[in-house]
């Protein structure tokens, strides 16, 4: 059983590696990237609500924080894209400890209404802080991430990128999940 995780893995892993032999439009390219990051988002809540039991309608949140924290960083800050992630990557965890630690102390319904709550919160403080997140249209400008002399200058990196982190995130998780 546990070979035959690890070959489909592999297999998965082989796949996604080859594909952009077969799809050179950028913007197919694109839609994967996009497919990417929205699958890591979801392997996290899956860990949540699949494994844990727990119900969150929140996790949008967490997501909008990270991204608006390294976007906001890199473009009025001029941070570098690698230590705006490790900053927004702190914040976001603050800010679920402080979230969590209280919410998790509810049960059911309240859980829920609890974290929906939490998720309507941070969108209406997104939208309403034009000036900081752009409002409703978000803001632009956002510099090419990099990392050292590794600039993801085009669609092609930011898909092995996302990729690469999707599953590396995939093992850990299943490594979690299967462990004792």
């Amino acid at each position: 059983m546990k070979l035959n995780r690890h070959i489909s893995t592999l297999i998965f892993a082989a796949v996604l590696l080859l594909l952009p032999l077969f799809i050179k439009n950028p913007y197919y390219l694109s839609i994967l990237v996009f497919i990417g990051i929205y699958s890591i988002t979801t392997m996290g809540l899956n860990l949540l609500m699949g494994y844990t039991g727990q119900i969150s309608l929140g996790h949008g949140a967490f997501f909008g924080i990270g991204a608006y924290t390294s976007g906001i960083l890199t473009v009025y800050y001029h941070l570098p894209s690698s230590v705006a992630f490790v900053a927004a990557l702190i914040l976001t965890a603050i800010v679920a400890y402080l979230i969590g630690v209280p919410s998790l102390r509810l049960k059911g319904h309240y859980l829920a209404m609890a974290t929906l709550a939490f998720g309507e919160i941070v969108n209406i403080f997104l939208n309403a802080a034009v000036d900081l997140t752009g409002g409703p249209s978000g803001f632009g400008e956002i510099p090419r991430i990099q990392f050292g002399s590794l600039i993801l200058d085009s669609e092609l990196k930011y898909f092995y990128f996302v990729w690469v982190v999707f599953t590396i995130i995939f093992i850990l998780i299943n490594n979690l999940i299967n462990s004792s």
